[in-house]
């Protein structure tokens, strides 16, 4: 793939190549990666090679061309490394592994994660096997709740709901509160059933996410798996006050096994670059703790 990338740029260097010429290369390319990976990402290969050379002048598409070489490059090199492009393939891995049919999201944001795990889910479990519960403020989110969280103006929950209505057509049990987690959760608890997967990835204060701990652990059983997103590795002043860090290294290592997970998605900001990663973190069992 590397040599028919510099390829390719050679050629685009050199040659004024007419549109046609341009099509039946995105197409090409498309076809390659298809063979390689999957229509979708195949797709969106074609997609980008058109855009790049049919709306975006000379320079931005030489800047966006050079930030796109390193970020495919970083995806490359996770899936030789560890089998996935981004920490967001430990959704589907884990589910997959322990055979979860039960889900709880605490972050359900747009609804894109719940449909990777649920469609994960459905390679294991008939359809009315499945049950997920997904949390998030959705349309009530205020800019001054986003700023304290650290967080994303998530859509509306209609249009989350939307998202996931041909997973509720086939018999998923689908069930989406609105609400800040430290209100809405606490007293659903006791009448949820016990899970089989958890992704805690709502508000990124630590207040936040230690209300949203709490009251996960009172829906684990021995086999939970729950995985905490936003772990920074050397954040800068001004998350101070932010991420799992201070909660998932406090947690008691004879109770708990945690895991932080790669790879580690890196993003660059202004002020430098953004390390995040998952951890995971499932209970001991009394074999492997005597005491």
């Amino acid at each position: 793939m590397f040599s028919c990338w510099r390829s390719w740029s050679m050629a685009r260097r050199n040659f004024q190549i007419v549109p046609s010429l341009l099509i039946a290369e995105a197409a090409q390319r498309g076809l390659r990666l298809a063979q390689r990976y999957s229509f979708v990402l195949a797709f969106q290969g074609c997609v980008h090679r058109l855009w790049l050379n049919f709306l975006l002048d000379d320079s931005m598409r030489d800047s966006l061309r050079t930030y796109w070489s390193k970020f495919r490059a970083f995806h490359v090199l996770n899936r030789i490394r560890y089998g996935m492009r981004n920490r967001y393939g430990h959704l589907d891995r884990e589910i997959g592994r322990n055979r979860c049919s039960k889900i709880m999201e605490i972050g359900t944001w747009n609804g894109n994660h719940a449909r990777m795990m649920i469609q994960e889910a459905l390679k294991w479990h008939r359809p009315e096997e499945i049950s997920y519960y997904g949390f998030d403020l959705f349309e009530d989110a205020e800019p001054d709740v986003l700023a304290r969280e650290v967080g994303k103006s998530p859509p509306s929950v209609e249009e989350v709901r939307g998202k996931l209505k041909c997973f509720a057509g086939q018999g998923v049990h689908i069930h989406l509160y609105k609400g800040n987690s430290t209100v809405v959760l606490p007293p659903l608890v006791t009448s949820l059933p016990q899970m089989d997967f958890v992704l805690i990835d709502g508000g990124h204060s630590i207040p936040t996410i230690q209300s949203d701990w709490i009251n996960t652990q009172k829906v684990m059983g021995a086999h939970t798996v729950v995985i905490f997103d936003d772990h920074y590795t050397d954040p800068p002043p001004h998350l101070d006050g932010a991420g799992c860090q201070s909660i998932v290294h406090g947690l008691d290592a004879s109770a708990y096994e945690v895991k932080i997970l790669k790879p580690m998605d890196q993003f660059e900001k202004q002020w430098g670059v953004m390390k995040i990663s998952f951890v995971k973190v499932t209970r001991k069992s009394p074999r492997a703790n005597p005491a």
